[in-house]
């Protein structure tokens, strides 16, 4: 009796103890191991034990959490952990590496929240990861390298996300997985790649996807396999089908959604006599010959008609390379799923004969050459440089003095305009370049004349001082300087143009010089000079 008090006490005060050291959020169950957090969180939590093995942040439908963005520095602090589950937590992204330190982490459970993403640095770090659950993320988009560094996966879960494709080498460093799980998805087919590396693949959950058949290369990739799930699709029963019914390890029963004669019977109890494939029959191109000039763009439509199970179209450049459509995506040669060829940038070792194979996995290929010629054009250039020249002129001004007589023609300044033109030749550059320079002119005339006409005001003071001299009277000197005046004033000055009194004239007829008011002028001059030399 005493023992087992002391042993209820001795338990009560661990557990006591480990719950102390808890947040408050959460509950630490089986000494440092364990440690569960309630549902509603929006951050993980501080204060968890360092030592935990185990960790639990799952919410459920009613209590989500909403962690949305998992980082580095959340699980820094848990070197020994090994199962970490974050279902049901409002999770939209993972930060690359963000698990990087949980290099003992053996079981990650990150379904049901809305992953956008998965990519190659997602679960960098993993190299002991066994169990990845990410089913239930609905159009989360998986890379094709994202579980390159997680080698050692013995079960992978990818149900429930609507996934229409799987990349070709997806599983490429994922040969351990024992249990893939891809129920709930979308897929209409595999690539053959898919399979190709599992070496110890044992189940496959194909459960309601939209599959119509299984190739046969699907079975002879698989031979480890030992139960298939493959309810809820739409099997076409064809002759392909008939592998499938060979296999006594299908688990639930396999309806045929078509052909028409054969919709809802048990793929079972169907004779192979009744699941026929059929060869494609026709195939046709708009043009089999086409010239274009190089960079233009190509489209070659086509079509093909018949085959069961459905042709695919293959096209062989002229250097025979092989163009599939799954192959020629987002590349200088597109194929299209009916069997139409589109270049979109032409070039010269496009010319030559392309050929299109229309075939099905039963024979009667069928084929269509397209004859392509692509013309090189060659571009040279030829520059031509015109230059016309616009001249302004500013009008001459002559400056007159008593002994200097200059002119100055103002500098011409010529306005250029170019013009060039570029033409199509072979190669060759021609440059035409006129310039004209026009220097400023000045002209200067020197008249050597050093003595200055006399003016008739100065020639009437020299008069009048004479005459009182000689004793003429008031009178007598007062007619005849007036006198004077009157030819003095009309006189032109020696050596220059006449400015005098000019005739009028009718209108049209040029007007002359009055030459009798010029000779009285002249007599006048003639008398002032004699008076002033006397």
């Amino acid at each position: 009796m005493e023992r087992g008090i002391v042993a209820i006490f001795c338990g009560c005060v661990v557990l006591f103890e480990i719950s102390a050291g808890c947040p408050s959020d959460c509950r630490c169950l089986f000494g440092d191991s364990l440690v569960q957090c309630f549902g509603g969180l929006s951050a993980i939590p501080s204060g968890i034990p360092s030592t935990v093995k185990n960790l639990y942040f799952s919410g459920t439908s009613a209590q989500k959490n909403s962690f949305t963005r998992i980082r580095k520095s959340d699980f820094a602090n848990f070197p020994i952990l090994q199962r970490l589950y974050l279902a049901n937590s409002g999770i939209e992204s993972i930060e690359d590496g963000a698990f990087e330190s949980l290099s003992n982490l053996r079981t990650l459970d990150l379904s049901d929240n809305q992953l956008s993403s998965v990519k190659e640095a997602t679960f960098r770090g993993l190299t002991k990861l066994t169990k990845l659950e990410l089913t239930s993320n609905e159009n989360c988009v998986i890379e094709e390298n994202a579980f390159q560094h997680v080698p050692n996966l013995f079960e992978l879960f990818l149900g429930q996300m609507k996934l229409s494709n799987l990349q070709p080498y997806l599983f490429y460093n994922t040969r351990k997985i024992v249990h893939l799980d891809l129920h709930g998805n979308e897929l209409v087919e595999f690539e053959p790649e898919v399979f190709e590396n599992f070496a110890s693949l044992m189940s496959l959950d194909l459960v309601g996807n939209r599959l119509i058949a299984l190739p046969s290369f699907t079975y002879q990739q698989m031979v480890t396999l030992k139960s298939l799930y493959t309810d809820g699709n739409a099997w076409h029963c064809n002759c392909e089908m008939n592998a499938l019914k060979k296999w006594t390890n299908i688990k639930g029963v396999v309806i045929c959604d078509s052909p028409k004669k054969l919709e809802n019977r048990n793929l079972m109890l169907i004779p192979d006599s009744e699941m026929l494939c059929i060869p494609p029959y026709n195939a046709t191109c708009e043009r089999t010959s086409i010239i274009v000039n190089e960079t233009e763009p190509i489209r070659v439509n086509c079509r093909f008609n018949g085959g069961d199970p459905r042709p695919y179209p293959i096209w062989n450049k002229p250097s025979g390379e092989e163009l599939l459509v799954k192959n020629s995506t987002n590349s200088s040669h597109i194929v299209l799923t009916d069997g139409s060829l589109l270049i979109p940038s032409s070039v010269e070792s496009d010319s030559g004969d392309w050929t299109l194979t229309v075939t099905n996995t039963h024979g009667n290929d069928i084929k269509v050459v397209v004859h392509i010629e692509v013309r090189i054009i060659t571009t040279t250039t030829t520059t031509t440089t015109t230059t016309s020249t616009t001249t302004t002129t500013t009008p001459t001004t002559t400056t007159t003095t008593a002994s200097t007589t200059t002119t100055t023609t103002p500098t011409t300044t010529p306005t250029t305009t170019t013009t060039t033109t570029t033409t199509p030749q072979p190669t060759t550059t021609t440059t035409i370049k006129t310039t004209t320079t026009t220097t400023p002119t000045k002209s200067t005339t020197t008249n050597n004349a050093s003595k200055t006409p006399s003016k008739p005001k100065d020639d009437l003071e020299k008069i009048g001082v004479i005459l009182t001299i000689v004793g003429g009277s008031s009178l007598l000197i007062t007619s005849i300087c007036i006198a004077i005046m009157y030819f003095a004033f009309c006189k032109k000055p020696p050596g220059q143009p006449y400015s005098g009194p000019v005739k009028k004239n009718r209108v049209g007829r040029k007007p002359s010089y009055d030459f009798r008011k010029a000779e009285r002028n002249t007599n006048a001059f003639t008398i002032i000079e004699t008076l002033s030399e006397f």
